[in-house]
């Protein structure tokens, strides 16, 4: 049994890790802050769901996780699309923007293909600024493992993007 109080501190202390999962389901930083909140106010609401919990920070990713998935449903902006649906829903034009629309596919289709966990890792790595051993720690593996995936997948993004990629993830 979890204590509110410690769900509280776990909340605060991993913020920017549950905050790149609901990221991760939404792309959208504002709507991500968004899904922390509901979840923490939906805690708040019923302490007595907290009896039952044995294993508060996969509670919590699970908790993030739903709540992005019902707000990613309820705005209705996109489905989650996954490999190649990605690039199948790429738009037919030739604006200025289309090569940067297709680029940004690229991307999240790559993306897609890691593990959810390296995912979550790469993401909060690069939006919130955890540091690689840290995450590795979390994720069990050793700082040099991750710090080689994170390399490839740099290196991965530049092929897709050009060196505008690099300039944003160093």
């Amino acid at each position: 049994m979890v204590s509110m109080e410690q769900l509280i501190a776990l909340y605060e202390h991993e913020y920017p890790y549950f905050r790149a999962i609901a990221y991760n389901v939404l792309s959208n930083r504002q709507d991500a802050d968004d899904v922390m909140q509901r979840v923490m106010i939906k805690l708040l609401e019923k302490p007595d769901i907290l009896q039952k919990v044995e294993r508060p920070k996969p509670f919590l990713s699970r908790c993030v996780r739903n709540e992005a998935v019902s707000l990613l449903r309820k705005n209705r902006s996109s489905p989650i699309l996954m490999g190649d649906a990605l690039l199948d829903h790429a738009p037919v034009c030739q604006e200025e923007g289309f090569q940067r629309t297709v680029d940004t596919l690229s991307i999240k289709a790559y993306i897609k293909t890691m593990s959810p966990e390296i995912q979550e890792a790469f993401l909060a790595h690069v939006l919130d600024g955890y540091k690689v051993k840290e995450l590795a720690q979390e994720l069990g593996i050793s700082p040099s493992s991750l710090e080689n995936q994170f390399r490839k997948i740099k290196f991965k993004l530049n092929k897709l993007q050009g060196i505008l990629i690099i300039k944003i993830f160093l």
